[in-house]
């Protein structure tokens, strides 16, 4: 007995008192829900609008031919027989598995595309990862991408719908479940997806949570420096990738009042971050691997120095000291 109050002692001293109060209030809404049998509704009608977005970077190819491939293991399913839920692998497998990162690799072909996406909806009601609030963020921005470049080839086979329902009503499930309690990058993925969300279905609520995260957790993850406080080289590349996107669809779409304040905000941190990893990249494009990081994961230096330049930022506007050394 006295080991395990040890443990949870050296536990909770590490956490934050927003971090405590979020672990007490979903672990007690998560047991009174389950005395009621609660459940979301998996499908909310709301339309969606096609966002304008400039070239992204594209995903390292994952699938091919019913196999998908992560963290080097492959699995292949029988045609319209994918588990979504596939465990055997481990639970970091079946997350790279439902972010569906697949749909923006190079040649993927949308009738592909289109046909996992369904055959994903169709099985989320058996799918708990599904559910969790980081896949969710995760796949709901690679979702809206797909379908922002495919909208017109979509709308004629009249699938759309569907997925907007569908997409709508994970989207309510994410802002019902943000990870106060983790706090760090799944935070302000949290913010970004939602963000993202707002653009695509024209909703203010979105719009209104996710400028308070990503402008709290910017301030609180991006270090006087650049660096991303975790000081992991490929976490700082996959959330400066993240950030791009953002501006990307910032910038690209007028939709809410006060949207260009969070742009600028957005711009000032990016160039921070880009001034921080190029200043740690080797000259062969490659990043020291320390803390947590590994080849492969993450977009190159290089093509997120190519990225930036492409959405045309403008270091004039910005605070002087912030240079990009592309």
């Amino acid at each position: 007995m006295v080991n395990y109050i040890i443990k949870y002692f050296h536990t909770i001293k590490y956490l934050k008192v927003i971090q405590i109060r979020y672990q007490l209030w979903y672990r007690t809404r998560r047991f009174w829900r389950k005395l009621i049998s609660f459940k979301y509704p998996l499908s909310i009608n709301k339309k969606g609008e096609k966002l304008i977005l400039s070239d992204w970077i594209n995903k390292s190819t994952s699938f091919e031919e019913n196999t998908f491939t992560f963290l080097n293991q492959s699995k292949t399913f029988p045609d319209n027989e994918i588990e979504w839920d596939f465990s055997s692998f481990g639970k970091l497998w079946t997350y790279n598995l439902n972010y569906f990162d697949f749909l923006l690799q190079p040649k993927m072909n949308f009738e592909i595309g289109l046909k996992l996406i369904r055959d994903f909806i169709l099985k989320l009601n058996n799918n708990s990862t599904a559910l969790e609030p980081y896949p969710i963020a995760l796949r709901g921005i690679n979702w809206i991408k797909f379908i922002s470049k495919y909208e017109s080839e979509i709308s004629e086979h009249c699938k759309l719908k569907t997925v907007n329902f569908s997409l709508y009503a994970q989207y309510q499930i994410l802002l019902d479940n943000i990870e106060y309690h983790l706090l760090g990058n799944h935070l302000l993925e949290d913010g970004f997806s939602l963000l993202f969300g707002a653009f695509y279905f024209n909703d203010n609520k979105f719009f209104h949570k996710a400028n308070q995260i990503i402008i709290s957790e910017l301030k609180e993850q991006i270090l006087d420096d650049g660096g991303h406080f975790e000081l992991s080289p490929m976490y700082h590349q996959i959330i400066l990738d993240r950030l791009l996107d953002c501006i990307n669809l910032v910038q690209n779409n007028q939709k809410f009042d006060n949207q260009d304040n969070l742009l600028a905000l957005m711009k000032v941190n990016a160039y921070k971050m880009l001034e921080w990893l190029n200043a740690i990249t080797f000259s062969n494009n490659e990043i020291p691997l320390f803390n947590d990081s590994a080849p492969g994961i993450a977009p190159s230096t290089d093509k997120l120095n190519k990225y930036a330049n492409n959405l045309n930022f403008k270091l004039e506007t910005f605070v002087i000291g912030f240079s990009p050394l592309f």
